[in-house]
């Protein structure tokens, strides 16, 4: 019987499990298929990563801010205006300014505002970008968090109104000018011998205070070299320029080392091409409407016979009229100066020689 053939009444059951063998079968190749489509479903559901453009638009939206977000939007056309080794160069300052824990504000708007502005405004060649971001990755390497924002503020500053400071009361625009930057390090100490002169120390203890070698601060850090420049101060009150100056400008503490360049008086009411002063060296303070020289020469035809050598000083404060200002100011060095324009040929003057906004006098002997 187990090898004969099946009874009769047995084949509805035979046929009822023949079918449950075959959905049984059809379950397991389902379950092997879902196995088998699993990764790609994964595959498909994973977030897309964006490119580092549309992450630095995504953050700087992310603060809500009209200035950051707007920055943002325009940093994606600048990025594809940078060469590769300029994009590689950003992405490994991110990556070290959010290591060492710079936020977005102001730090990273500071930062990515920069190179915005130097790419759409400015108009910056690439070898000058070049070197503005080896400069600041630099400052981000040996400056601390608050001297590299205020470098980046001001580089920002620099490209977006091409000024040494652009303040409400008080902008210094820079103009004609040529330029590069550069990080200063301190020079290492000089170890050769010196060798004392003192003919040379008895010289220079005879020298009047005027005629020494003018001592100028020393730049760290990030600065702009200019190889030539022209200054234009604007204040509510007046609108002066310093023309065909050099030196070099400090992005970390706002101060400008220079030598050369001359002021003319046409803030009170002179014409600049008759009453001007060329300057030796000096500095300034870019954040104030103020400036002086201990060295320097004046030039007023008419008056004076040549050159005469004094200080200078000039200040934008508030006054009504030009005739009534009261800087630009010169005083001379020596009383030997022989003033010109007198009204008689029979009048003749020798001593000090001042003068204070429009108005000249002399000083006694």
């Amino acid at each position: 019987m187990l090898f004969g053939a099946l009874p009769l009444e047995l084949s509805p059951f035979i046929s009822e499990l023949s079918s449950l063998c075959d959905v049984k079968k059809a379950v397991l190749y389902l379950i092997a298929l879902s196995f088998i489509c699993s990764p790609s479903i994964a595959q498909t559901e994973e977030p897309h990563r964006l490119d580092f453009q549309d992450s630095v638009r995504v953050v700087l939206e992310n603060t809500k801010a009209i200035e950051a977000t707007s920055i943002g939007a325009s940093f994606g056309t600048a990025w594809i205006n940078l060469g590769p080794d300029q994009q590689t160069m950003i992405k490994k300052q991110a990556r070290l300014m959010k290591k060492k824990g710079y936020r977005v504000q102001p730090y990273f708007v500071n930062y990515y505002g920069a190179i915005v502005a130097a790419m759409d405004i400015e108009k910056i060649e690439s070898a000058r970008f070049t070197d503005f971001l080896k400069v600041v990755g630099k400052s981000i390497e040996k400056n601390n968090l608050n001297q590299t924002n205020i470098f980046l503020h001001q580089a920002r500053d620099f490209f977006e109104h091409h000024a040494l400071n652009f303040e409400k009361y008080f902008r210094l625009r820079a103009t004609d000018d040529e330029y590069t930057f550069d990080f200063l390090e301190p020079k290492a100490p000089d170890t050769t011998q010196i060798v004392y002169d003192p003919k040379a120390d008895s010289i220079a203890a005879t020298l009047q205070a005027w005629q020494r070698p003018v001592a100028q601060p020393q730049l760290l850090g990030p600065v702009i070299v200019f190889k030539r420049v022209s200054f234009n101060l604007i204040t509510p009150y007046d609108s002066s320029l310093l023309k065909n100056t050099k030196g070099v400008f400090s992005l970390r503490d706002r101060i400008f080392v220079g030598e050369g360049g001359q002021f003319g008086w046409a803030p009170a009411g002179l014409s600049a091409d008759s009453v001007y002063y060329d300057f030796n060296k000096y500095n300034f303070k870019t954040t104030q409407a103020s400036i002086g020289a201990a060295q320097g020469k004046l030039t007023y035809v008419g008056r004076l016979p040549g050159k005469v050598s004094g200080t200078f000083e000039f200040k934008s404060i508030n006054h009504k009229e030009k005739k009534f200002s009261i800087y630009p100011r010169f005083k001379s060095y020596e009383n030997n100066v022989s003033l010109l324009g007198l009204g008689s040929d029979r009048i003749k003057y020798t001593g000090g020689f001042a003068l204070e906004g429009p108005i000249a006098e002399t000083l006694p002997q």
